[in-house]
């Protein structure tokens, strides 16, 4: 894929665009807060048609395509391993 276009106003959370960052594909989200928290610098961003088509038409390029990918080698999201066991042992008073 070229890239996931994330445009919805209602999502919960964003699984999608952290499945599609994580896997290196780049990302042309709707601007909201979910959609910032979640991709922070790694997502391309647009409020208005201008904005998305510009996002499309570059990424249409290789190099275009390219430097996006590059933009977003950098993103992680923590595992459950990184986010449970810390909170596991905060709810059992441990010290973390």
């Amino acid at each position: 894929a070229r890239a996931l276009i994330f445009s919805s106003y209602a999502e919960g959370f964003g699984i999608p665009m952290i499945e599609a960052l994580t896997l290196g594909c780049p990302l042309v989200a709707l601007d909201t807060q979910v959609a910032r928290e979640v991709a922070g610098d790694a997502g391309l961003f647009f409020s208005d048609f201008a904005g998305f088509a510009g996002h499309v038409v570059r990424l249409d390029t290789d190099e275009g395509h390219a430097a996006a990918v590059r933009d977003i080698a950098g993103f992680s999201w923590p595992t459950w391993d990184e986010l449970t066991v810390p909170l596991l042992d905060r709810l059992a008073g441990l010290p973390g």
